[in-house]
Protein backbone atom coordinates (compact mmCIF):
# COMPACT_ATOMS: atom_id res chain seq x y z
CA UNK A 1 0.00 0.00 0.00
CA UNK A 2 1.41 3.14 -1.08
CA UNK A 3 2.47 6.06 1.23
CA UNK A 4 -0.40 8.92 1.72
CA UNK A 5 0.20 12.67 1.87
CA UNK A 6 1.56 13.57 5.38
CA UNK A 7 2.44 10.48 6.37
CA UNK A 8 -1.06 8.74 6.61
CA UNK A 9 -1.02 5.07 5.27
CA UNK A 10 -4.58 3.95 4.66
CA UNK A 11 -6.04 6.88 4.76
CA UNK A 12 -8.03 8.61 2.22
CA UNK A 13 -6.33 12.06 1.55
CA UNK A 14 -9.61 13.90 1.70
CA UNK A 15 -10.19 12.77 5.25
CA UNK A 16 -7.02 14.27 6.74
CA UNK A 17 -7.63 17.51 8.17
CA UNK A 18 -4.51 20.20 8.61
CA UNK A 19 -5.01 23.18 10.22
CA UNK A 20 -3.42 26.74 11.33
CA UNK A 21 -3.79 25.38 15.17
CA UNK A 22 -3.45 21.32 14.60
CA UNK A 23 -1.07 18.91 12.37
CA UNK A 24 -1.59 14.99 12.39
CA UNK A 25 0.88 12.89 10.29
CA UNK A 26 4.70 12.28 10.07
CA UNK A 27 5.90 14.65 7.33
CA UNK A 28 8.79 15.60 4.87
CA UNK A 29 10.64 18.62 4.46
CA UNK A 30 8.50 19.21 1.48
CA UNK A 31 5.32 18.79 3.27
CA UNK A 32 5.88 21.44 5.79
CA UNK A 33 6.71 23.92 2.71
CA UNK A 34 3.12 22.91 1.36
CA UNK A 35 1.42 23.14 4.97
CA UNK A 36 3.70 26.55 5.12
CA UNK A 37 2.11 27.92 2.06
CA UNK A 38 -1.28 27.05 2.73
CA UNK A 39 -0.93 28.86 6.23
CA UNK A 40 -1.54 25.01 7.91
CA UNK A 41 1.36 24.80 9.47
CA UNK A 42 0.79 25.14 13.65
CA UNK A 43 4.30 26.05 14.52
CA UNK A 44 4.75 29.21 12.42
CA UNK A 45 1.54 30.55 12.89
CA UNK A 46 1.62 31.84 16.25
CA UNK A 47 0.27 35.74 17.52
CA UNK A 48 3.09 37.44 19.99
CA UNK A 49 1.66 39.65 22.55
CA UNK A 50 2.12 40.98 26.27
CA UNK A 51 -0.71 40.92 28.35
CA UNK A 52 -1.52 42.81 31.20
CA UNK A 53 -4.90 41.86 33.17
CA UNK A 54 -6.60 42.43 36.27
CA UNK A 55 -9.62 41.49 38.25
CA UNK A 56 -12.22 43.37 40.14
CA UNK A 57 -11.43 44.74 43.53
CA UNK A 58 -13.26 43.82 47.01
CA UNK A 59 -15.48 46.26 48.36
CA UNK A 60 -14.61 48.11 51.38
CA UNK A 61 -16.41 47.75 54.50
CA UNK A 62 -19.11 49.02 56.56
CA UNK A 63 -18.58 51.07 60.04
CA UNK A 64 -20.32 51.46 63.23
CA UNK A 65 -21.26 53.91 65.70
CA UNK A 66 -20.82 53.37 69.35
CA UNK A 67 -22.27 55.29 71.53
CA UNK A 68 -19.57 57.33 73.16
CA UNK A 69 -16.80 56.35 71.36
CA UNK A 70 -17.40 57.26 67.43
CA UNK A 71 -17.76 55.64 64.21
CA UNK A 72 -15.37 52.64 64.14
CA UNK A 73 -14.37 52.21 60.41
CA UNK A 74 -14.36 49.12 58.20
CA UNK A 75 -11.48 48.64 55.90
CA UNK A 76 -10.41 48.52 52.84
CA UNK A 77 -11.05 45.88 49.89
CA UNK A 78 -8.58 43.65 48.46
CA UNK A 79 -7.04 44.66 45.31
CA UNK A 80 -8.17 42.26 42.17
CA UNK A 81 -4.99 39.70 41.09
CA UNK A 82 -3.03 40.43 38.54
CA UNK A 83 -1.45 38.72 35.85
CA UNK A 84 1.37 39.48 33.24
CA UNK A 85 2.94 37.77 30.49
CA UNK A 86 4.45 37.75 27.46
CA UNK A 87 4.96 34.69 24.41
CA UNK A 88 3.00 33.10 21.56
CA UNK A 89 -0.11 32.52 23.09
CA UNK A 90 -2.70 32.79 20.43
CA UNK A 91 -3.51 31.36 16.64
CA UNK A 92 -4.89 33.52 14.06
CA UNK A 93 -8.57 32.80 13.32
CA UNK A 94 -9.60 31.16 16.44
CA UNK A 95 -12.24 32.32 18.80
CA UNK A 96 -11.03 32.79 22.68
CA UNK A 97 -13.08 33.64 25.65
CA UNK A 98 -12.94 36.71 27.86
CA UNK A 99 -14.91 37.91 30.35
CA UNK A 100 -14.15 41.28 32.62
CA UNK A 101 -14.68 40.88 36.30
CA UNK A 102 -17.02 43.50 37.74
CA UNK A 103 -16.09 45.39 41.07
CA UNK A 104 -17.23 44.11 44.42
CA UNK A 105 -20.02 46.66 45.68
CA UNK A 106 -19.56 47.45 49.32
CA UNK A 107 -18.81 44.60 51.80
CA UNK A 108 -19.05 42.19 48.46
CA UNK A 109 -16.11 40.61 46.16
CA UNK A 110 -14.78 41.28 43.60
CA UNK A 111 -15.38 38.99 40.24
CA UNK A 112 -12.39 36.99 38.93
CA UNK A 113 -11.42 38.22 35.03
CA UNK A 114 -10.44 35.07 32.61
CA UNK A 115 -8.68 35.06 29.48
CA UNK A 116 -8.54 32.10 27.38
CA UNK A 117 -5.21 31.53 25.66
CA UNK A 118 -3.85 28.26 23.59
CA UNK A 119 -4.25 25.43 26.27
CA UNK A 120 -5.09 27.43 29.12
CA UNK A 121 -7.47 29.94 30.84
CA UNK A 122 -5.54 32.96 33.13
CA UNK A 123 -7.26 34.04 35.99
CA UNK A 124 -7.42 36.53 37.60
CA UNK A 125 -9.28 36.23 41.42
CA UNK A 126 -11.72 38.64 42.39
CA UNK A 127 -10.47 40.66 45.35
CA UNK A 128 -11.36 40.05 49.10
CA UNK A 129 -14.01 42.20 51.30
CA UNK A 130 -12.87 44.76 53.50
CA UNK A 131 -13.82 43.72 56.99
CA UNK A 132 -16.71 45.93 59.14
CA UNK A 133 -15.69 47.73 61.91
CA UNK A 134 -17.47 47.03 65.21
CA UNK A 135 -17.52 48.88 68.86
CA UNK A 136 -18.74 45.74 69.97
CA UNK A 137 -16.50 43.09 68.20
CA UNK A 138 -19.75 41.93 66.37
CA UNK A 139 -20.47 41.18 62.73
CA UNK A 140 -18.35 40.58 59.80
CA UNK A 141 -15.52 42.17 60.59
CA UNK A 142 -12.78 39.97 59.02
CA UNK A 143 -11.43 40.63 55.58
CA UNK A 144 -11.93 38.34 53.29
CA UNK A 145 -9.81 36.17 51.04
CA UNK A 146 -9.16 36.68 47.22
CA UNK A 147 -6.67 38.17 44.85
CA UNK A 148 -5.34 40.33 47.26
CA UNK A 149 -6.93 40.25 50.82
CA UNK A 150 -9.40 42.57 52.39
CA UNK A 151 -8.30 44.73 55.47
CA UNK A 152 -9.86 43.43 59.08
CA UNK A 153 -12.24 46.46 60.56
CA UNK A 154 -11.43 48.59 63.60
CA UNK A 155 -13.03 47.21 66.63
CA UNK A 156 -13.25 48.97 70.51
CA UNK A 157 -10.15 47.57 72.36
CA UNK A 158 -12.37 47.39 75.95
CA UNK A 159 -13.83 44.64 74.40
CA UNK A 160 -11.13 42.51 73.59
CA UNK A 161 -8.21 43.80 75.57
CA UNK A 162 -5.60 41.22 75.07
CA UNK A 163 -5.64 41.71 71.35
CA UNK A 164 -2.90 43.90 70.00
CA UNK A 165 -5.10 44.63 66.59
CA UNK A 166 -8.96 44.21 65.79
CA UNK A 167 -10.32 41.67 62.78
CA UNK A 168 -7.78 39.91 61.07
CA UNK A 169 -7.50 40.16 57.20
CA UNK A 170 -8.13 38.29 54.17
CA UNK A 171 -5.46 36.64 52.82
CA UNK A 172 -4.37 36.92 48.78
CA UNK A 173 -4.65 33.76 47.04
CA UNK A 174 -3.61 35.23 43.62
CA UNK A 175 -0.49 33.06 43.75
CA UNK A 176 -2.24 29.60 44.04
CA UNK A 177 -3.00 30.02 40.11
CA UNK A 178 -1.31 28.12 37.79
CA UNK A 179 0.01 29.85 35.20
CA UNK A 180 1.79 28.84 32.16
CA UNK A 181 5.48 29.53 31.54
CA UNK A 182 6.53 33.28 30.88
CA UNK A 183 3.50 34.44 33.31
CA UNK A 184 3.55 35.93 36.14
CA UNK A 185 0.86 36.14 38.66
CA UNK A 186 0.71 38.73 41.74
CA UNK A 187 -1.62 39.38 44.96
CA UNK A 188 -0.76 40.40 48.71
CA UNK A 189 -2.50 39.27 52.35
CA UNK A 190 -4.65 42.50 53.52
CA UNK A 191 -3.42 44.55 56.69
CA UNK A 192 -4.81 43.98 60.39
CA UNK A 193 -7.50 46.14 62.18
CA UNK A 194 -6.58 48.64 64.16
CA UNK A 195 -7.30 48.28 68.07
CA UNK A 196 -9.55 51.52 68.83
CA UNK A 197 -9.23 52.89 72.51
CA UNK A 198 -10.89 55.39 74.45
CA UNK A 199 -11.31 58.25 71.57
CA UNK A 200 -11.98 61.33 72.52
CA UNK A 201 -12.31 63.07 69.13
CA UNK A 202 -14.86 60.61 68.48
CA UNK A 203 -12.97 59.47 65.92
CA UNK A 204 -10.81 56.05 65.96
CA UNK A 205 -8.03 54.88 63.54
CA UNK A 206 -9.71 53.79 60.19
CA UNK A 207 -9.85 49.73 59.49
CA UNK A 208 -6.29 49.20 57.45
CA UNK A 209 -6.57 48.50 53.73
CA UNK A 210 -6.83 45.25 51.91
CA UNK A 211 -3.86 44.07 50.10
CA UNK A 212 -2.13 45.32 47.07
CA UNK A 213 -1.29 43.29 43.70
CA UNK A 214 2.57 44.11 44.08
CA UNK A 215 6.22 42.52 44.51
CA UNK A 216 7.08 41.72 48.15
CA UNK A 217 4.90 40.62 50.70
CA UNK A 218 2.47 43.55 52.29
CA UNK A 219 2.74 44.29 55.75
CA UNK A 220 0.02 43.55 57.61
CA UNK A 221 0.72 45.93 60.23
CA UNK A 222 1.09 49.06 58.35
CA UNK A 223 -1.64 51.61 57.62
CA UNK A 224 -0.33 52.18 53.80
CA UNK A 225 -2.27 50.48 51.00
CA UNK A 226 0.66 49.10 49.26
CA UNK A 227 2.00 50.08 46.20
CA UNK A 228 -0.09 48.08 43.26
CA UNK A 229 1.29 47.45 39.75
CA UNK A 230 2.03 49.82 37.40
CA UNK A 231 1.41 49.23 34.03
CA UNK A 232 3.97 51.00 31.61
CA UNK A 233 1.84 51.10 28.07
CA UNK A 234 -1.59 52.09 30.21
CA UNK A 235 0.43 55.26 32.33
CA UNK A 236 -1.05 54.22 35.53
CA UNK A 237 -1.28 51.98 38.71
CA UNK A 238 -3.56 49.30 38.98
CA UNK A 239 -4.78 46.73 41.55
CA UNK A 240 -4.31 48.51 44.64
CA UNK A 241 -5.74 47.61 48.11
CA UNK A 242 -7.85 50.12 49.89
CA UNK A 243 -7.59 52.72 46.44
CA UNK A 244 -11.50 53.28 45.47
CA UNK A 245 -13.66 52.00 42.50
CA UNK A 246 -12.18 53.75 39.45
CA UNK A 247 -13.51 51.28 36.54
CA UNK A 248 -10.79 49.30 35.03
CA UNK A 249 -8.26 49.20 37.32
CA UNK A 250 -8.83 46.79 39.88
CA UNK A 251 -8.56 48.77 42.88
CA UNK A 252 -10.22 47.55 46.13
CA UNK A 253 -12.88 49.88 47.50
CA UNK A 254 -11.58 52.72 50.39
CA UNK A 255 -11.94 51.96 54.03
CA UNK A 256 -14.69 53.43 56.44
CA UNK A 257 -18.05 53.37 54.01
CA UNK A 258 -18.71 50.96 52.22
CA UNK A 259 -17.32 51.65 48.96
CA UNK A 260 -17.69 49.37 45.66
CA UNK A 261 -14.31 48.09 44.09
CA UNK A 262 -13.15 48.97 40.49
CA UNK A 263 -13.67 46.96 38.01
CA UNK A 264 -11.16 44.60 36.02
CA UNK A 265 -9.58 44.95 32.82
CA UNK A 266 -7.07 42.63 29.98
CA UNK A 267 -5.04 44.67 27.67
CA UNK A 268 -2.75 43.10 25.14
CA UNK A 269 -0.28 44.29 22.72
CA UNK A 270 0.30 42.56 19.64
CA UNK A 271 2.27 42.97 16.46
CA UNK A 272 1.19 45.80 13.75
CA UNK A 273 0.61 43.37 11.41
CA UNK A 274 -2.33 41.41 12.77
CA UNK A 275 -6.00 42.80 13.32
CA UNK A 276 -8.21 41.96 16.66
CA UNK A 277 -11.70 41.70 16.52
CA UNK A 278 -14.26 41.54 19.58
CA UNK A 279 -16.98 40.04 19.87
CA UNK A 280 -19.82 41.45 23.10
CA UNK A 281 -16.82 42.74 25.05
CA UNK A 282 -16.16 46.67 25.62
CA UNK A 283 -12.57 47.64 24.51
CA UNK A 284 -10.82 50.05 22.86
CA UNK A 285 -8.08 49.74 20.08
CA UNK A 286 -4.59 51.94 19.26
CA UNK A 287 -1.03 51.96 18.97
CA UNK A 288 1.48 51.84 21.39
CA UNK A 289 5.44 52.71 20.77
CA UNK A 290 7.85 51.46 22.99
CA UNK A 291 10.02 54.72 23.58
CA UNK A 292 13.23 53.81 21.66
CA UNK A 293 11.25 50.68 19.92
CA UNK A 294 8.86 49.35 17.84
CA UNK A 295 5.29 50.42 17.81
CA UNK A 296 2.33 47.77 18.21
CA UNK A 297 -1.02 47.51 18.39
CA UNK A 298 -2.83 47.07 21.73
CA UNK A 299 -6.73 46.28 22.76
CA UNK A 300 -7.98 47.04 26.22
CA UNK A 301 -11.10 44.89 26.98
CA UNK A 302 -13.32 47.33 29.53
CA UNK A 303 -16.23 44.60 30.27
CA UNK A 304 -18.10 41.91 29.11
CA UNK A 305 -19.31 38.42 30.37
CA UNK A 306 -18.60 35.57 27.58
CA UNK A 307 -17.02 37.63 24.56
CA UNK A 308 -14.75 36.89 22.27
CA UNK A 309 -11.56 37.93 20.63
CA UNK A 310 -10.33 37.22 17.10
CA UNK A 311 -6.38 37.29 16.01
CA UNK A 312 -6.26 37.70 11.86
Amino acid sequence: MGRKRFGHIGTKVKDITQSATENSGVFDINEVAILVAENKWKKFNTVPVTIHMGAGGGGGGAGQGHSGWGYFRGAGGGAGGYITGTGEHFYPNVSYAVTIGGGGGGQSNGNDTTLAIDGATLTCKGGGRGGNGSGNYQGSGTGSSGGSGGGGGTVFANVRPYDSHGYNAGQGNQDNQTVPAGFSTLGNDGGKGNRGSGFSDGNPPPGRSGGSASGGTYNQNSTGKGAGTTVTPLGYVVCKGGEGNTANRGHGGTEGHSQSGGSGFVYILFPSTYTCTATNLGNTQGTYAEPGGETYKYIHITSGTGGTIVFS
